[in-house]
């Protein structure tokens, strides 16, 4: 197995650790690093809801945070989000956990009244071929 394939798996235990209580975890990355793959499994494993839609509207998004299966919401590519949306997300961050992905760290998560919420922030480097073959084996 792989390095980076190996750290995929560092990351998803030390993810699955953090649920344990209420957290704010980050993955970034570049397109094709495995920030969607991993976080759909992510999602399988804890039965978690996982959302890849763009949020805006600020009454469509609370009704999501109501209709969630668990006190976990995965959200994929937040760095596509309206500011009202991810402030949304820190004031939420104190009752319920969330693991956020997106391709770049968005300026708002540096302001210190948000950075502070973060258990951890992760950095995904692209898959290279090899290793794109480890997690999608093509069958010949």
């Amino acid at each position: 197995m792989s390095k980076i394939i190996s750290l995929r798996e560092e990351i998803f235990s030390k993810i699955n650790e953090s649920l344990r209580h209420k957290t704010l975890i980050l993955i970034c990355g570049l397109s094709g690093s495995g920030k969607s793959v991993l976080l759909q499994r992510i999602a399988k494993y804890h039965d978690i809801d996982y959302i890849d839609e763009i949020f805006s509207d600020e009454k469509e998004f609370k009704d999501i945070i109501k209709k969630r299966k668990k006190d976990v919401l995965i959200l994929d590519e937040v760095g596509m989000y309206e500011v009202k949306i991810l402030e949304l997300i820190r004031i939420y961050s104190d009752q319920m956990s969330f693991i956020l992905s997106s391709h770049k760290k968005i300026d708002l998560f540096n302001k210190d009244y948000f950075k502070s919420r973060f258990e951890t922030i992760f950095w995904l480097e692209k898959l290279n071929t090899q290793e794109l073959q480890s997690i999608y084996p093509i069958k010949i």
